[in-house]
């Protein structure tokens, strides 16, 4: 199975995700501490992926509706975050 078969078959199911970091401190840069913190922010966002579109480079640039204010739209490639399925005893 492949992603776009696997959202296919969980339509309706919550996700969550964290935003993996882009940019660095110039002081991260250097190496001069190991920051452990890869993610732009370490709590989990909850949202619906309502679509999945393939790039000309293979990655997929997901739509997100945030799932507790449902006008709250963002767009990801999968390559950018880390994304898990939501199991309510998670909460």
């Amino acid at each position: 199975m492949n992603f776009l078969e696997f959202i296919s078959e969980n339509k309706g199911v919550e996700f969550r995700y964290l935003v993996i970091k882009k940019m660095f401190t110039p002081y991260e840069q250097s190496k001069k501490f190991f920051d452990e913190s890869i993610y732009e922010n370490t709590e989990y966002n909850f949202a619906y992926i309502t679509k999945v579109i393939t790039l000309p480079d293979g990655d997929l640039l997901l739509e997100l509706q945030d799932s507790e204010c449902h006008a709250s739209i963002s767009y990801y490639k999968l390559s950018e975050i880390e994304l898990s399925r939501w199991i309510e005893q998670d909460k």
